[in-house]
């Protein structure tokens, strides 16, 4: 690869992950807090220990996801053969003062374990050592399929619906002010599942905007995951580029492996017995018999598809080669 070309890629990575607000807001704010470790703690607490409830503390949490998940890209990138060694002096500097600070590292080692951010610190440490160069096989086909994965994948990070129902997944709620009741995960996946809720709640007249950004967040999120999926299938030949690209989202995937009580899944399987139920022939006006009948027959081949590509997703053997690289 020509040097112009790397560094081409590596302005693309940075100005569309690094430059991002809420990024470069974690990077400034990590640098004013980072000066009061206990406060660092704090505001990097395990949420299952003690809950996350101030605007401050989920502010800066949501921040420095984003932060950590630019320097997850870069690491995928790398494991990828879209970039080599070496990494500008400046991200090298700025990775290791984040990913080195002994409170973010029980964040993403302890807390939330993600594996990404751990190879690169493995990288920057010792680059020969961990081996990169003699694993991974760049090529035009692999770039093409992980510029496709950058583009889906920042078009989950930008959606707002889809950030307002991973909230909900990650054990967060909201209170409607205008229906006067929280919504939380389970409430969401129980309209999404039932023709009558949808109809009760008025989904999609803006009757409760909220609960509408929600369900389509929903909607969006199972659509995200069947474009993830088919991207993983493409890497099948690759096996430690395809562990790169499922454990940048590894911890959805495995979130979605924690809910038994009220698993995507589920909702999927109510959803089968709405295109049984004559629910848009009341409401859009009557529908000829064949063509409600070829809605049924591809809205039911569209959830079943949905429903193995997210139990395709769970699978964590798929990044397990990423597991065994740090473990060498």
């Amino acid at each position: 690869m020509s040097k112009e070309k790397h560094d081409i890629k590596l302005k693309s990575l940075n100005l569309n992950f690094r430059k991002n607000l809420r990024a470069d807001r974690g990077y400034k704010s990590f640098l004013t807090i980072s000066k009061d470790s206990d406060r660092l703690a704090s505001l990097l607490r395990n949420h299952k220990t003690q809950p996350i409830v101030t605007h401050e503390e989920i502010r800066f949490r949501d921040d420095m996801d984003f932060l950590l998940s630019y320097y997850s890209i870069i690491s995928c990138s790398l494991l990828a053969g879209y970039i080599s060694s070496p990494l500008p002096d400046k991200t090298i500097m700025e990775a290791k003062e984040v990913l080195l600070n002994p409170v973010v590292k029980l964040f993403y080692e302890e807390y939330y374990p993600l594996y990404l951010p751990q190879v690169l610190c493995k990288y920057l440490d010792a680059p020969q050592q961990l081996g990169i160069a003699e694993l991974v096989n760049p090529s035009r086909k692999n770039d093409q399929i992980f510029e496709s994965l950058l583009l889906l994948f920042r078009s989950r990070i930008e959606d707002e619906d889809i950030d307002g129902f991973l909230f909900l997944l990650d054990d967060g709620g909201f209170y409607d002010s205008n229906l006067r009741i929280p919504l939380d995960l389970q409430f969401v996946l129980e309209i999404v599942g039932s023709p009558r809720l949808l109809v009760e709640f008025k989904v999609g007249s803006q009757t409760y905007p909220r609960l509408d950004s929600l369900v389509f967040g929903f909607s969006k999120f199972v659509s995200y995951l069947s474009g993830y999926a088919a991207l993983l299938r493409r890497m099948s030949n690759a096996t430690l580029f395809r562990a790169a690209a499922w454990q940048l989202e590894s911890y959805w995937f495995i979130r979605l492996h924690e809910k038994p009580g009220y698993q995507l899944e589920s909702c999927l399987k109510n959803l089968l017995s709405i295109t049984d139920y004559d629910f848009f022939s009341k409401n859009e006006g009557e529908l000829l018999q064949e063509e409600r009948d070829k809605w049924q027959e591809e809205s039911k081949k569209s959830i079943q598809l949905a429903m193995e590509d997210i139990t395709y997703l769970k699978d964590q053997e798929l990044g397990w080669p990423l597991v065994n690289l740090l473990s060498n």
